[in-house]
């Protein structure tokens, strides 16, 4: 995974093996005290370029423009402003296989992926932008805006999951 965190802790320590056991024995520990509770996990967000790197060149060749969005380097723009869903899944496949084992010990627990609310899925790409509003508000911190999409599916999700 390149970036992003889990509850707060970096996803740099999936590539961690000893970490990695140790991120996995504590979600199994906070899970199994949480069995008796209505449990819902929400996964991390696709990581994309940070999209103060993703505006217009022209206007970011301003040098106040670039001092008001902390942006270093004039002319270090992203080349790329999104990314495919294949890389998305490419990237977290080790997230999501601990989220997998921890889910299979816990089937109650509900999990929701935003993904689908951020991600094109009908052409496999996860911009960005959408409608002209950026998703990511900086790094991969998604924006109002997104999180308006995610709060409506994941509320949608929760109501289903509790008439169950």
């Amino acid at each position: 995974m390149t970036g992003g965190s889990i509850g707060g802790l970096s996803t740099a320590v999936l590539y961690s093996p000893p970490l990695r056991r140790a991120f996995c024995f504590s979600g199994r520990q906070i899970f199994s005290k949480l069995q008796s509770k209505k449990v819902a996990l929400v996964m991390d967000n696709p990581t994309l370029p940070d999209p103060r790197e993703c505006m217009d060149r022209k206007v970011m060749g301003y040098k106040f423009v670039q001092t008001l969005l902390s942006v270093d380097r004039a002319g270090s723009f992203a080349r790329k402003c999104a990314i495919t869903y294949g890389e998305h899944l490419a990237a977290t496949a080790e997230y999501r296989a601990i989220i997998a084992k921890l889910h299979a010990m816990h089937p109650d627990m509900l999990i929701y992926d935003p993904a689908p609310a951020l991600c094109d899925m009908r052409k496999g790409v996860c911009p960005v932008t959408r409608n002209g509003k950026f998703l990511y508000s900086y790094g991969d911190h998604i924006s109002d805006s997104a999180n308006t999409l995610v709060a409506d599916q994941l509320l949608h999700q929760l109501e289903g999951s509790t008439r169950k």
